[in-house]
């Protein structure tokens, strides 16, 4: 069975499926393909990990934790994130994602349709938690960050 996922921005019937970048290969090599690089990198920049600098051409740059008081900032190669398989890094990402969106989709022009979507998607994360699915968890995650570029920061304005 070939890994899917729902293509944001669409309406229930719209959605269409596409293979997932993050493949069997990604678990049994521990590298990531040019899509599962991008996949990291918006999950680095949704949560705030900025760049190298000089970096900004590399295949495989490295990513700067932001700064918080009394912690040591990490510097980590972008194909050395374990998003796709360590909860230890998916939870703090997926509830950024909660708090960014739940005061928010009222203000969307289709509050319900988003809502219904929105939802859904914490229930598959939920049972990908449940069933310690951790590959899961991270293309759900993939698809809820694409989601909140396409319809939440481009109607309310974030940056």
């Amino acid at each position: 069975m070939q890994n899917k996922e729902l293509k944001a921005g669409t309406t229930d019937d719209e959605r269409t499926t596409t293979d997932i970048s993050t493949s069997a290969s990604l678990v049994q090599n521990g590298l990531l393909s040019d899509a599962g690089l991008n996949e990291n990198k918006l999950v680095c920049e949704f949560i705030g990990w900025k760049i190298e600098s000089g970096m900004e051409d590399e295949k495989d740059p490295f990513y700067n934790e932001p700064y918080k008081p009394g912690f040591i900032p990490r510097t980590i190669l972008l194909s050395k994130f374990p998003f796709h398989s360590s909860w230890d890094w998916q939870i703090p990402v997926f509830g950024r994602i909660a708090m960014a969106v739940k005061t928010l989709i009222p203000k969307l022009p289709n509050p319900e349709k988003n809502g219904k979507w929105y939802f859904r998607n914490l229930d598959k994360y939920e049972k990908a938690t449940f069933c310690n699915e951790p590959l899961e968890g991270f293309k759900i995650i993939v698809d809820l960050i694409n989601w909140y570029n396409a319809e939440i920061k481009s109607y309310v304005g974030i940056r």
